[in-house]
Order: structure tokens, then sequence, then C-alpha cells
């Protein structure tokens, strides 16, 4: 038998308190959705509100999105250049309450971008993550940002812009696909190169996590990032992630993309070259050429619509047709 919860008008299987009325965790720029408690748990959802971005509980103004046409869509295919990360040295894992930091370490070798602009695209797998820390991704229950070094003399407040996230679940068959990826920006060269380019002062501290200056050039030639990642299932409790909580954030595991759009400098040495960044948000595009391959062959079809629209969609559920 149905309980009615008279506050929200909900049908729920068991007694339900209306949790957008009451203490939540939803931000001031995003609406409170109650949903039906399950053995007592709190179930609500928050989201974002039109104009703002984010996972509902922190929201902040949206970032464009690019669009995922045909050009986008043939350019991913010809920038995406996945980057081994196999000779990471040491790397770091830290953990707090419901959250932890990766240190992400880009390859030595190839990829000088410890002093470079660059766009990257940070991708975690159902396979390796656990269906709950996925689902989160996809529900917008999971918060991402990015962590270096601060100056207050140089007058920015980050060097890394995270400009979306986007996820699909899998329903029933496929289901081990299901995934999520996130998308960053590293907004300048180096602390020292913008402080020099703004004529600011220089010092010892307009350096990066890990980062040292010596004889002209910087080291080490690869970018360490500190990424920070919380959310109610980020912890390895048996309601949370359990055993994939340490297999998901093992930094030797994540799988790290970078738009390897490169500007010629006009020397030889193509691996110094600068990189375009992008602006906008293309997650869903990166989703899109992910599986673009199952979708031209015509074997991935959810009952939700076309898989497209199943992607443009705010929450991305994929329940695969079995015919």
């Amino acid at each position: 038998m149905l309980e009615e919860n008279v506050v929200s008008g909900l049908q729920c299987a068991q007694p339900n308190a209306d949790q957008c009325v009451i203490a939540n965790k939803c931000s001031q720029y995003a609406t409170c959705e109650d949903l039906c408690d399950i053995d007592g748990e709190r179930n609500y959802a928050c989201r974002c509100k039109p104009g703002y971005r984010g996972n509902g509980v922190n929201c902040e103004p949206q970032i464009s999105e690019e669009t995922c046409d045909s050009t986008m869509l043939s350019q991913m295919k010809t920038f995406l250049r996945p980057l081994p990360i196999s000779d990471v040295f040491k790397p770091k894992l830290m953990t707090g309450h419901n959250s932890v930091i990766i240190e992400l370490q880009t390859p030595m070798r190839k990829f000088l971008l410890g002093s470079k602009k660059y766009t990257g695209f940070i991708e975690f797998n159902r396979q390796t993550c656990g269906a709950k820390f996925i689902r989160g991704l996809t529900q917008g229950g999971v918060n991402v940002d990015i962590f270096d070094t601060y100056n207050k003399d140089l007058g920015m407040d980050r060097v890394y812009d995270v400009q979306g996230s986007k996820g699909v679940y899998f329903k029933k068959a496929y289901s081990e696909s299901s995934m999520a990826v996130i998308q960053y920006t590293k907004k300048i060269a180096s602390l020292k190169d913008y402080a020099i380019e703004n004529g600011l002062n220089v010092d010892q501290n307009a350096l990066e996590v890990g980062q040292v200056f010596k004889k002209g050039r910087y080291a080490p030639l690869r970018d360490i990032l500190y990424v920070s990642i919380s959310g109610d299932m980020v912890n390895d409790s048996p309601a949370g992630m359990a055993d994939a909580f340490t297999e998901c954030f093992n930094p030797n595991n994540i799988m790290l993309s970078l738009w390897n759009d490169r500007v010629d400098n006009g020397d030889d040495d193509k691996f110094n070259d600068d990189y375009n960044i992008l602006s906008g948000d293309a997650t869903k595009c990166y989703v899109m050429n992910k599986f673009s391959k199952i979708v031209s062959s015509g074997n991935l079809k959810c009952a939700e619509g076309d898989f497209t629209s199943v992607v443009a969609g705010e929450m991305s559920y994929c329940t695969m047709k079995t015919n």
C-alpha cells in the first residue's frame, strides 16, 4: 500500500518526510525535489537553477556548452589524445569524510604540460569505480574541483577551471560500459609566466605544487594537479563504493586524455608546441564520440529515446532495448 506524503504529494511505499522543507544540502542556486525515503534514509535531489551548473549542492554560473555537430565530433576524433600515465612518481591519494583528493601526474615525455595551457578530460568507468559512483556522477551527486597553489599577489583565485562533467548509465545490457567524464582547463601556462606577463612581482611562491624553476626552465616537465572528489557515496564502506573505492581512485588507474590541438611555434620540436584550449563544456561531445561506433552500428538503442537525446538530457540513463 502506498503512503501519501501530504506535503509533497508523493506516493511512496514507505513513510516519507519531505526533505525539501527541512534541512537539506541544496545550494541557494538550486531547486530541491523530494524523493521517496528508502528504509528511513533521506532521499531528495538538488538541481542547479537555469544559468548555473554543478551537482545541486554546489552551483556556479553556467559555462557555455560546445555544440556536438559533425564538425565538433570530427575534431573529437582528431584531437582527443589518451595520455599514458604509467610513469607516475609516488602519487598521493588523500581521503576525508566522503571525499578524496587524487594527485594526478601527466606524462613526462612528449607532452610538456607543466608549463602549458591545455584542456584535459578525466574518465571514470563502472568496471573500476562501481555502479554507485558512476550513477552519482550521472545524477549530479558528486562534486569535483581541482586545486593548486594560491598566490594572492597574482590576483587570480585558481589555476584550473572544471568546465563540466557528463555521465551515461546503462541499465540491463551493456551496463559495464557506464561511464562519466570530467573536463578541465589549465587557464595559465604557469604562475611565474602569468606574473611576468602581467607585470606582477615574481617570487619563490609563484610556482605550482611540486614545481621548481632552475636554469631558465621548469621542472618537472609534467603537470601535477590535485583533483578533489566528494559525494555521499565517496567512501569505502559497504554503503558507499566498498572495494571499488581503492581501485577507482588509484592514480595509476585514472584515464586521462588531452585536447591535442597544437599551435605550431615554428621550431622543429612539436612536443614544445602550445595548445588551443576549449572555452566551452565538451563533455557531451566526448560521450557521443566514445560510443559513436556502436551507435552507428545500430546496436545501441535506449528505451528512453535515441542516444543523442539521452546524452543531451540532464540525467542520462539508457535502458538497453533487446530488439
